[in-house]
């Protein structure tokens, strides 16, 4: 298996459908990446090398995309923020 940002990707799968596993990455944007970067659409995960890996993620920050711990973080400040200004209200009335 392969380990990146805190999510175990299976090795046999193909690495652009294996990547959206990371939270924060979608499908399309996995194939955005692929293609940014010239990776075969072929890959498999265990074919990623720590150069690739390394690579995708520059790419994401780069693009400063929030994936995983960070993104939640801010999901959760969103919420809390809309819901101090009273325009989220989730209790029921």
């Amino acid at each position: 298996m392969v380990y990146v940002l805190g999510v175990n990707l299976k090795n046999n799968s193909k690495a652009r459908y294996s990547i959206p596993k990371i939270y924060g990455i979608g499908h399309s944007m996995a194939l955005t990446i692929f293609n940014d970067l010239n990776l075969g659409h072929n890959l498999r995960t265990k074919d990623l090398t720590q150069n690739i890996l390394v690579k995708i993620l520059k790419w994401v920050d780069k693009h400063k995309i929030l994936v995983e711990s960070s993104l939640k973080q801010k999901i959760v400040s969103d919420i809390n923020k809309l819901k101090s200004i009273k325009i989220l209200d989730l209790q029921k009335r």
